[in-house]
C-alpha cells in the first residue's frame, strides 16, 4: 500500500457550543459557500466547513498518486 500524504486540512469554524455540524462543499466550490448557513447555525451549534483537497489552504492532492473516497473521508475526519 502506498504511503498516504500527511493531511494539512483547512476549514472555517463558527460557534462554540452544541453538537458539531460538519459542512462539506461540492467539487466546484470551497468552504466559503457555507458562510451564510454558518451564521444561521452558530448560536446553537459548533459549525465547521472543510476545504477539500486543493481548496482554501488545504493543499492539492499529489498528482502522481491515485485518490480514493477513503482519502476524502480521512480529510473530513481530520477536520472533525
Amino acid at each position: 500500500m502506498e504511503n498516504r500524504p500527511k493531511l494539512d486540512v483547512d476549514y472555517l469554524e463558527a460557534g462554540s457550543t452544541g453538537p458539531t455540524v460538519m459542512l462539506v462543499h461540492s467539487s466546484a466550490a470551497g468552504a466559503r459557500q457555507w458562510r451564510r448557513l454558518m451564521e444561521d447555525l452558530k448560536a446553537d451549534f459548533r459549525v465547521r466547513a472543510v476545504n477539500l483537497f486543493g481548496y482554501g489552504k488545504t493543499p492539492p492532492w499529489p498528482p502522481a498518486m491515485a485518490q480514493s473516497l477513503d482519502d476524502q473521508a480521512r480529510l473530513v475526519e481530520t477536520a472533525i
